[in-house]
């Protein structure tokens, strides 16, 4: 049995998350198809705009077999942390492959980019750290080093992409954990991720998110979904669920930074370089979400990266968990959604391999992965009105998703 892994957001699940499951049972030849998928907040610390459980149901109804949940400890990191915590998990499944989206499908490419990152030879880091001398940021310092190393003018064309980007941090995963994962590309179809223009088909995802919090779920979201997917999100919606805004929790992250001392935001993942002290001003005087971000980014702290430490703020995740999840693989993932026609895969991942695939979180708080999805899933419940979605505790209460 032949079985590929796919890290995914399916914020929300489109058209194009459709053509990348399709293509990967075609290039791979597998059996079946394993996501691993974001649960409430995503990589770019926003909450995802539905549930984790639909967001699955989605996935499993447009060919997937498996859903399981990356655990937040790692669905909230950079992409070097977020690529690395998915394969960990992906290799002690046993996974036979990892498909994976980039805007280029130049393999080889990829792979020499993720080798210098790998090793990161002497001199790569001499012009690495010259880049970061001149105040860019990381990852622009990260794109002039690899320039200047590889002598490749390409490479700035290749780290524009976000899911190549991705793709190249799988790669480098693979490599540090010596994993026998054999990588798989499929060329993105469609718009930039970041676009935000709506089109009639093969939209991106924040163009999608966009457009369904301006004007619903109608005609041109259709469009843009299989249909199975997009009938999931409208019964949700029809059952009172409110897509999900990052604006929802500004008072409940103002709340928390108030409350933390200086010395307990230090001690929050990433906050560094005395960054505290200006988090502790801007929620001072900041009106909503935007201008928190806008009075505390700078060219050292981007917007993506604000909103990460944010998002850890308003869930307390800090160093020393981070580095617990650092040290440590999860033993316990949450199953979200899968095929009734797919049970043989659970009883695969029980017999084969040392990880316990839970449907509850019953007797599982104390275990650090699962307390944090927990927390996370409790303050996303937050957003909503309607009790049953508001209430708390979904991870020992809501049902598995099966198609």
């Amino acid at each position: 049995m032949k079985i590929c892994g796919i890290i995914a957001e399916y914020n929300p699940f489109h058209s194009g998350h459709a053509h990348h499951i399709e293509m990967t049972k075609k290039n791979t030849g597998c059996d079946h198809v394993v996501c691993l998928m974001s649960g409430c907040f995503t990589q770019r610390g926003e909450p995802a705009i539905f549930d984790k459980w639909q967001r699955a149901k989605s996935a499993v109804s447009c060919g997937a077999d498996l859903v399981l949940e990356l655990p937040t400890l790692y669905a909230l990191r950079s992409a070097e942390g977020f690529a690395y915590g998915s394969v960990r998990i992906l290799h002690d499944l046993n996974m036979d492959f990892l498909s994976f989206g980039s805007e280029i499908d130049d393999m080889e490419a990829l792979k020499e980019i993720s080798s210098v990152l790998l090793d990161e030879p002497d001199k790569y880091r001499e012009f690495l750290k010259e880049s970061l001398s001149e105040g860019l940021s990381f990852p622009a310092s990260r794109q002039q080093a690899l320039s200047s190393y590889t002598q490749n003018r390409d490479i700035s064309n290749i780290l524009t992409g976000s899911n190549s980007i991705l793709g190249i941090e799988y790669l480098k995963a693979i490599g540090r954990t010596n994993s026998t994962i054999l990588p798989s590309i499929v060329k993105r179809k469609g718009k930039a991720y970041n676009d935000e223009d709506i089109f009639d088909s093969l939209s991106s995802a924040t163009a999608i998110r966009k457009y369904i919090f301006e004007n619903g779920m109608d005609d041109l979201i259709y469009q843009n979904m299989p249909k199975e997917a997009f009938d999931v999100l409208v019964d949700r919606i029809d059952s009172g669920f409110i897509p999900v805004r990052k604006e929802a929790f500004f008072s409940s992250l103002i709340y928390a930074i108030r409350k933390y001392s200086k010395e307990e935001l230090s001690n929050i993942l990433d906050v560094t370089e005395g960054l505290e002290n200006k988090i502790k001003k801007a929620a001072q005087v900041s009106k909503n979400y935007d201008e928190l971000i806008d009075n505390i980014k700078s060219k050292r702290f981007t917007h993506t990266r604000i909103q990460r430490i944010l998002c850890y703020i308003l869930l307390g995740i800090t160093k020393e968990i981070s580095e617990y999840a650092d040290k440590n693989t999860p033993v316990n993932i949450k199953v979200l959604a899968y095929r009734k026609k797919s049970n043989i895969l659970l009883s695969h991942f029980t017999k084969y391999t040392d990880i316990n695939l839970y449907h509850s979180a019953a007797g599982l708080d104390e275990d650090p992965f699962t307390k944090m999805d927990i927390r996370a899933t409790d303050i996303y419940s937050l957003s909503q009105e309607k009790n049953k979605f508001y209430k708390s505790n979904q991870d020992f209460t809501n049902r598995t998703k099966t198609d």
